[in-house]
């Protein structure tokens, strides 16, 4: 089982911001990761992992793609 870091959650969101993914592609990024059956948390910011690829994978819920990446960042500084 490979662990999820913060620091692979947050490399999408710069890839998008820096305009090298589209919000689709940042979407079906955290779709991925987050409908994985074998992946573990292995952080101790837990919380803000699961949330982060909630708000990504569901843009329809959480608002546009660079609101919601801009928002993650913010949180991480």
């Amino acid at each position: 089982m490979a662990n999820v870091e913060v620091r692979d959650i947050t490399h999408a969101p710069d890839e998008f911001i820096a305009g090298r993914l589209s919000a689709e592609e940042l979407s079906a990024c955290a779709e991925e990761v987050q409908g994985r059956d074998a992946i573990g948390v292995g952080s101790s910011q837990r919380d803000f992992i699961t949330d982060a690829l909630f708000q990504l994978s569901t843009r329809e819920n959480c608002g546009p793609a660079n609101q919601v990446a801009l928002a993650l960042k913010q949180r991480l500084t």
